[in-house]
């Protein structure tokens, strides 16, 4: 009994070592942009059996191959395009190797996609199909379900438009757009404007003040469908841009006939300079001038009439100080003053009497 108990204490106790120095797991880090790459052929014939050999290799940010990771790789037009296989996983060099074919001449945009860390690499590489010389395979795919209808076609600058159309019905791949300057006249496109699922698309690298007919196509695979309504739009004026650059103004005048100065003026301020010249006399309106002697001379009249009434009862007043007699009595010294003889005048006398 006791030799069992030890036993089973043996036993946990290396347990518990195994679980003390485990080797820690960390989780594994997700491929990196800048460090991941992905090769393939520039041009290969639009044949359907002409494969084409992509390349991928993930790396992460300190530059290590990201190992077993499940890789996708995606045309986002939803094209023509046969991807195989459509999922791989990384080898010990990070590397996933693919093959593509198409029946269909353009541009094919490559996605990747680590399913293992949910990483998306969008448009990391792409692929041209040119259209094969001499006699092409037969395309047997069936026409797309329905014709698109384009609903609007909106200017948005000097240079883009932008297109909005119905959905086709299926089978579907993808969308073309065909346009020119002239109705019914279609010089210019795009063989791959969206897949299946796109309604709207911005056309740019257009000409200023340009009238634009539109047509669009929905294409299954190699097969095109009928043409859509025509729709027009025409690019905005180009705007340009004048710089103007403002100079330090230099402004010199003579303040005397031997002395100069100049006055340099700021960049950014404008400076109004006064010569010093003779400063004009107002001129007062003829109405305006008569009322002003009209009030002068009213004016000094009033001065006068009060200085006279003013020393006549200071007069007054200095007599009446002198004398008890009213100024009305026939003894007031100002009606019969008396000489300076101290005699009384022999007129005076008669008068008195």
């Amino acid at each position: 009994m006791p030799k069992t108990i030890i036993n089973l204490l043996s036993a946990l106790v290396l347990l518990v070592l195994c679980f003390s120095f485990a080797t820690p797991v960390f989780a594994k880090a997700p491929p990196d942009l800048a460090h991941s790459s992905l090769s393939v052929s520039s041009a290969v014939p639009a044949d359907g059996q002409t494969k084409v050999t992509v390349t991928v290799i993930l790396k992460d940010t300190s530059g290590n191959p990201v190992v077993e990771d499940t890789v996708t790789l995606k045309d986002p037009n939803d094209g023509s395009a046969v991807i195989i296989p459509t999922s791989t996983t990384t080898d010990g060099a990070g590397r996933a190797t693919f093959t593509i074919t198409s029946l269909y001449p353009g541009t094919y945009s490559l996605d990747i996609i680590d399913t293992t860390t949910n990483t998306p690499f969008n448009g990391l590489g792409t692929v041209v199909f040119n259209p094969t010389s001499g006699v092409q395979s037969t395309c047997t795919n069936p026409s797309p379900g329905s014709t698109p209808q384009l609903t609007s076609a909106k200017t948005i600058g000097n240079t883009q438009i932008m297109l909005t159309w119905t959905k086709s019905l299926d089978p579907v791949s993808h969308y073309l757009v065909a346009y020119g300057v002239s109705s019914g006249q279609y010089q210019y496109g795009n063989p791959r404007i969206g897949g299946r699922d796109t309604t709207a698309f911005t056309i740019d690298s257009l000409s200023p003040n340009t009238k634009y007919y539109f047509i669009i196509k929905a294409v299954n695979g190699c097969m095109p469908g009928n043409n859509s309504n025509e729709l027009s739009a025409t690019t905005l004026t180009k705007i340009k841009t004048i710089t103007v650059s403002t100079p330090t103004p230099t402004i010199a005048f003579q303040l005397s006939p031997t002395i100069a100065s100049t006055v340099s003026a700021a960049p950014t301020q404008v400076s109004t300079l006064v010569l010093p010249t003779a400063i004009p006399a107002k001129s007062k309106p003829l109405v305006k001038s008569l009322n002003e002697t009209k009030i002068r001379i009213i004016a000094i009249g009033a001065i006068i009439i009060l200085a006279i009434l003013g020393l006549a009862f200071y007069r007054h007043f200095r007599i009446r100080k002198k004398s008890s007699l009213g100024i009305f009595d026939k003894e007031h010294p100002l009606i019969f003053p008396e000489s300076d003889t101290g005699e009384d005048d022999s007129l005076l006398k008669k008068l008195k009497q």
